[in-house]
């Protein structure tokens, strides 16, 4: 990244904040911002949000690093996935990991039991944390990895009460840990491919490459405490894990998991109790916003149809300029009325 910024010439807006390893920024954002909230996610009852602080967050991984250490026998160097959905459970596994000293591989989450199969044999993965619906498929090919030993659900299982279960885990470890030092040419993370051309590959990532990318976003991107990303693509993937993920909390600010990228009303309701000041998105997203937009107006009553397209043509005419103020309504019905910025990635 840093040569693609020095290459377009864009100016930061502050220093960065000099590039350190992935569980040192993670200590150093729970340390400066323990009081402001880090994760939302809508709770289960599908009215209200479960939130955690910076604060929360520190302590449940460091608790979680200690039963990753001296219950499972993690050590530095060794190689531990995670695969579910975005929500504050990954998060909690990939920074234990991390605070081990041990490797992250995270997985597809839409993949195959096959393809999944394939990365924790090839990856040589000793642990797995994993959402309640992979639990089944994990302990049946568990047997022909000869590598993985471990695997914790981020949900209750009572299809099988012997897997631990994530929570659990945190409430009776026998107390936290200090993170375990690497460099920041040690190896943090395995990420696999698509495998669009034959089995998935994975690319080794070290702190360095991840944590230099971090300390750019931080450098060209003006967010902090009180601002809000919310987070709707899969988090495996590098553009959310470093942009969408690491880069708001290397600078204290609060990330919402959105639901679902597939249920549209689900995520439509989110970005309305959310009102992000940052969304970060694929090009195809940011389309079928648009177009659902314009799906509403054809709907509306003729005389809001004909102030939409008067709208529309002055905002042209202005070169976008008087975007922002013409249509503020419209974004505030989508919940994007308070965005600073949206990335298109």
């Amino acid at each position: 990244m840093s040569e693609i910024l020095a290459t377009k010439k864009l100016r930061t807006i502050r220093p960065g904040r000099g590039v350190v390893t992935i569980p040192e920024f993670f200590e150093r954002s729970v340390r400066e911002y323990a009081n402001h909230v880090i994760f939302r996610k809508r709770a289960k009852n599908g009215a209200d949000f479960d939130t955690y602080t910076y604060e929360e967050a520190g302590r449940i991984v460091r608790r979680l690093a200690r039963v990753f250490v001296e219950t499972f026998g993690l050590k530095p160097g060794m190689h531990a996935a995670v695969i579910g959905d975005n929500r504050p459970e990954w998060a909690f596994a990939y920074f234990a990991i991390q605070w081990a000293g041990a490797v992250v591989v995270p997985v597809d989450a839409r993949l195959t039991p096959t393809e999944i199969r394939h990365i924790l044999d090839h990856g040589e993965v000793v642990l797995i944390v994993a959402q309640d619906r992979y639990i089944g498929d994990l302990l049946d090919m568990k047997d022909t990895i000869p590598t993985l030993k471990y695997i914790v659900s981020m949900d209750p299982y009572p299809d099988e009460p012997s897997v631990p279960v994530l929570a659990d885990l945190v409430e009776h470890a026998p107390g936290e840990m200090d993170r375990v030092p690497r460099e920041l040419d040690d190896l943090a993370v395995i990420l696999y491919t698509s495998g669009t051309t034959g089995s998935s590959k994975g690319v080794m990532l070290t702190h360095r490459n991840i944590a230099s990318n971090v300390d750019d976003i931080y450098a060209f991107m003006d967010y902090g405490p009180g601002d809000m990303f919310f987070s709707v693509l899969p988090i495996h993937h590098s553009f959310e894990n470093t942009a969408g993920f690491l880069g708001p909390i290397y600078g204290g600010a609060t990330i919402t998991f959105s639901r679902s990228i597939l249920r549209p009303r689900e995520m439509r309701a989110d970005m309305l109790d959310t009102r992000p000041t940052f969304f970060l998105a694929v090009p195809l997203l940011f389309e079928k916003i648009v177009a659902g937009i314009f799906r509403e107006v054809k709907r509306a009553p003729a005389p809001r149809r004909a102030m939409f397209q008067v709208l529309w043509n002055l905002s042209k005419l202005t070169g976008g300029k008087l975007g922002a103020t013409l249509f503020k309504p419209v974004r505030a019905k989508l919940g994007l009325d308070r965005l600073k910025l949206i990335v298109s990635g």
